[in-house]
């Protein structure tokens, strides 16, 4: 009996022995035989005339549909080498009429030259996109500002102490005359953050649309953050629009109360503050002229003016 099962066991380790090479060598031949695969491999387009500017972004990719044997796919799909490869498409040669502006490149003509920057023992069977349409106009410059837009959150306490900075603050964009006609200001990403206390300080990429690059990308940006603290000012009141100066205030000065930086506490003075009245807000109704903070000091805030209106007198000739 035990000899029988000895034999049984001798006869499923053959077996398995079997397969596996029948599997090792079912793998070998179907890795001799050719295969087709299609894989995306990057793009660049070089030869573009220094004075042209294409309005459309350029494509990046090109999808191949690629015929080798499979040992070869499976190496190339193993290593993820595809993406290391980079295709390149000259254009000089199309640029021969400078004014051109429209330009269909077949890549069907292009197959042996794509097909040596891959390698002669890969075979490319059909390119996607087929044809390349791509337009192209005289480049234009022109020199904006940059902005930055702020979602911003600050610990109890904190506020921005002076106005953020950017450098560069202007930066000169590249692109076709209508792209960039009518562009006075060019923005970067949005600046997220919460329960700030302190200065920001980060590189940020600028935002471009279509047709429209630079040759800086990124900007510097601090945002100044520091402790306010409460402080009383005694600021004289401004008649604004009285054209025929027949208003007379009754009272001439105000108290506002703002909230400053703790490094400008005991620099700041109420000459630094601009209170108004209009005198387009005279009207028969109403014996008050209500004030309003006109110049804060950068990093400042006006949380109350009291008296918050004053009286007036016009004067009759």
């Amino acid at each position: 009996m035990s000899a029988s099962k000895g034999t049984i066991r001798k006869n499923i380790i053959a077996l398995a022995i079997c397969m596996v090479l029948s599997g090792i060598l079912w793998l070998l031949t179907t890795m001799n035989q050719m295969q087709t695969n299609t894989v995306a491999i990057p793009l660049q387009i070089t030869g573009i005339p220094t004075n042209m500017v294409s309005l459309h972004p350029l494509p990046t990719s090109l999808n191949l549909r690629i015929q080798a044997t499979g040992y070869r796919l499976l190496l190339r799909q193993i290593q993820n080498s595809w993406m290391q490869n980079q295709l390149t498409i000259d254009l000089a040669s199309e640029f021969s009429d400078t004014r051109r502006s429209v330009l269909l490149i077949p890549l069907q003509k292009k197959i042996y030259e794509l097909g040596r920057q891959i390698g002669n023992e890969y075979k490319i069977l059909s390119i996607s996109p087929d044809t390349l349409y791509l337009q192209f106009d005289i480049k234009t410059t022109r020199k904006v500002k940059v902005f930055a837009p702020l979602q911003l959150g600050f610990a109890q306490g904190y506020a921005m102490r002076n106005s953020i900075e950017i450098k560069p603050d202007f930066i000169e964009l590249i692109g076709n005359p209508s792209a960039i006609e009518g562009i006075d200001s060019i923005s970067t990403e949005t600046i997220t953050n919460q329960n700030v206390s302190e200065d920001i300080q980060k590189k940020v990429a600028v935002i471009f649309p279509d047709g429209i690059s630079s040759d800086i990308t990124m900007v510097d940006i601090l945002i100044p953050v520091g402790r306010m603290i409460e402080r009383k000012f005694i600021c004289t009141i401004q008649i604004q629009n009285n054209i025929k100066n027949d208003i007379h205030l009754l009272q001439q000065t105000v108290e506002i109360t703002a909230r400053v930086p703790d490094n400008k506490f005991h620099t700041l003075r109420s000459s630094d503050f601009t209170c108004i009245v209009d005198a387009i807000d005279v009207n028969n109704q109403s014996a008050l002229l209500i004030v309003k903070p006109k110049h804060i000091p950068i990093g400042c805030s006006v949380l109350d003016i009291q008296p918050p209106a004053v009286e007036y007198l016009i004067k009759i000739p």
